[in-house]
């Protein structure tokens, strides 16, 4: 990886400021939002359009669409995506049922905690949020990774799969500090008779 992620939010905004359409005066690209991701096995960072303030968001039902920054080539343009197919409905912290998880969560959601929702792109580059459905293990503790939800960012159609069965374009299944919990729980209590998160060995949750 040649590209670092300052210097993709950088190029983000340039090509945000140079398709004429003022895009900047509503939009943005927040740094943190850049996704280091494989599509295709090439690396990219992905970004969405964020709305800049909530008279923005009620008055636009999508945003425009998302970024693209080549991860291993410092010399490629970004590349801004806003073909109709690229637009996003739901993003976490829109307003009302344009939010992410509240629209997750009134589709049924309920039973478990949805984390780290994550924009990731299939290899035909069509924009869906990845987001972990955890249960606690022990009483309201010990999260384990139940299910991954795989939202369509344009139409908000939801599929569900075991953390096994994701399909194969997906890089993320759970949250970096659970893969974490994960190992320290191995190293202190591997022996234990009770001890099976999710069913993972520390192999399998850090995939």
């Amino acid at each position: 990886m040649l590209v670092s992620q300052s210097v993709a939010s950088y190029k983000g905004q340039q090509v945000l400021g140079s398709t004429g359409q003022n895009l900047g005066s509503a939009y943005n690209l927040n740094q943190s939002s850049y996704t280091l991701q494989s599509v295709k096995h090439h690396l990219w960072y992905v970004a969405p359009l964020s709305y800049n303030n909530v008279f923005v968001n009620l008055t636009n039902p999508m945003t425009p669409g998302f970024v693209v920054v080549d991860a291993e080539n410092p010399q490629q343009p970004a590349q801004l995506h806003t073909e109709d197919w690229a637009k996003i409905a739901y993003l976490p912290g829109a307003l009302l049922n344009q939010d992410l998880l509240r629209h997750v969560y009134l589709s049924g959601y309920t039973y478990g905690n949805l984390l780290d929702p994550t924009l990731e792109l299939d290899d035909s580059l069509h924009p869906y949020w990845t987001i972990s459905l955890m249960q606690p293990s022990r009483g309201y503790t010990g999260n384990v990774l139940s299910e991954v939800l795989l939202v369509d960012a344009h139409t908000g159609e939801i599929k569900k799969y075991k953390p096994q069965s994701v399909p194969s374009w997906v890089d993320r299944v759970m949250p970096a500090s659970t893969v974490s919990d994960y190992l320290q729980w191995w190293g202190l209590y591997h022996g234990a008779p009770w001890f099976n998160p999710s069913r993972f060995g520390p192999a399998e949750a850090s995939q």
